[in-house]
């Protein structure tokens, strides 16, 4: 049985620190922050002095709104560090496909849910091929089947005989005719980039920051993905999904170097899954209109994720936005947290939540700036375990190889210093000589130009 909360207590705010190698021992359960309920207020005081407010906005799943979380400075620098890089990715208009996967799932009677034998504009929805980054919902079956006369005595229902009509190559063209003359169709439209915590003084004390929002460990935190930082330009959205993937026999993707692939390796999504326990967003400025945070299933009686992928409307957040149930309003230093998995029995990560379900409605005027601070926890304990000790030994090592490198330029620095008075004493010896050279046998004072120590000469005046 997989509990919503776990052991949700209000733990105090302690900050984890790494002392030894960790063990089983070590993690009874993951902290969890718990919502009490719906305008239920706590407190969080950083090292700084200030004092802030955690604001709870949903329960199913737990929602936590966070004013002023980043200071003006902190949004400013994270803007900057992200437009210095030139690692941009952009969400592309053209998709790509597995069109054997497709093929295979475009047939009659996959979509015959009924088994009438007929395929009403639902069921052909099901089956319709998917292009990557499109969105199709069942407003838009009406139209395909129309432009191409599949739908021959008009009852708005295909029989196998008018089904088997349909060219799927029309199909992909369509879709990809539709992301293109219309960008509310494309799943995501934005550009982002990652930075890395450890590179900057003010992204790694966000991260301490997280230790102490969460509760988590300090090792989960500092296992956890990158920063990402997204731009969203005027239409810019990001239409219903999930942050994590649901739970099944893939390792997660975050953990892959335990298996030797390096994390700027290509992985195979076969055998990896996304694992992020917990969202942590920030607004990284005001935006003009538009650009709200929604999440339509929030606090639903109940959910599942069939309902919500059924006929694609309620994902379509560029006309479906303000029918979600918490819609959330970007304002510079804000924070959203949220869980996209809950508990499983041993208080550890389990299934996915299917009421995290949300996305970011379309930039109406200006442009939205965001970053995702992604608290990723591997399903398999041991597993995650084994992750954090890797990493701590290796920031050890890299600490180590500091340390010893500071030390042989310290002891260098001592090295030069004491030997300088003597070599100045040799240069000061060797200049008289010269000097006195010079007198006995009248060279010319050109002869001595490159002979003389410009800085004992410095030293003497």
């Amino acid at each position: 049985m997989e509990s919503r909360f776990g052991n949700a207590l209000l733990l105090p705010l302690t900050v984890f620190t790494f002392v030894h190698l960790i063990n089983s021992e070590d993690f009874l359960h993951l902290p969890r922050l718990n919502p009490v309920s719906i305008g239920h207020e706590q407190t969080m005081h950083l090292e700084s002095g200030r004092t802030l407010t955690i604001k709870t906005l949903a329960v199913n799943p737990p929602i936590f709104e966070i004013e002023d979380y980043l200071t003006n400075i902190e949004c400013d620098h994270i803007i900057a560090l992200a437009m210095a890089s030139s690692k941009w990715t952009e969400s592309t208009i053209k998709g790509k496909v597995d069109k054997d996967k497709e093929i295979r799932k475009f047939n009659f009677t996959q979509g015959d849910k009924n088994n009438d034998n007929l395929l009403d504009h639902l069921e052909l929805w099901y089956v319709m091929p998917r292009l990557q980054n499109s969105l199709i919902t069942i407003k838009s079956i009406p139209e395909f089947v129309q432009l191409y006369n599949y739908d021959v005595d008009g009852d708005e229902k295909l029989t196998n005989e008018e089904f088997d009509r349909i060219d799927i190559n029309v199909a992909f063209q369509w879709i990809e005719n539709k992301m293109k003359k219309d960008k509310k169709n494309v799943i995501r439209l934005s550009k982002q980039v990652w930075l890395n915590h450890d590179s900057d003084e003010v992204l790694r004390s966000l991260k301490t920051r997280v230790v102490s929002l969460t509760r988590l460990p300090k090792g989960v935190v500092d296992t956890s993905e990158q920063l990402q930082v997204a731009q969203y330009d005027v239409g810019g959205h990001y239409h219903g999904h999930f942050d994590t993937s649901k739970l099944d026999k893939r390792k997660c993707l975050h953990s892959r170097e335990l298996d030797g692939i390096k994390l700027t390796e290509p992985y195979d999504a076969v055998k990896y899954r996304l694992c992020r326990y917990a969202t942590l967003m920030y607004y990284l400025n005001d935006v003009d209109e538009g650009g709200e945070t929604a999440f339509p299933v929030a606090d639903n009686a109940t959910v599942s994720e069939k309902v919500i992928r059924a006929g694609g409307n309620i994902g379509d957040l560029s006309n479906h936005c303000t029918d979600a149930n918490l819609v959330v309003k970007p304002k510079k230093g804000k924070a959203v947290l949220w869980y996209n998995h809950l508990h499983n029995k041993d208080g550890w990560v389990g299934d996915k939540d299917p009421f995290s379900y949300h996305g970011g409605c379309d930039i109406v005027k200006g442009v939205k700036w965001i970053a995702n601070h992604w608290i990723t926890v591997d399903t398999d304990k041991q597993r995650h375990i084994r992750l954090m000790n890797l990493r701590e030994k290796r920031y050890r090592g890299v600490e180590r190889a500091k340390q010893e490198y500071n030390q042989k330029q310290e002891e260098q620095a001592m090295k030069q210093k004491e030997t300088q008075p003597q070599q100045q004493e040799q240069r000061k010896k060797q200049h008289q000589n010269l000097r006195k050279h010079h007198n006995n046998q009248h060279l010319p004072q050109s002869e001595l130009i490159g002979l003389e120590d410009k800085s004992y000469i410095r030293n003497e005046l």
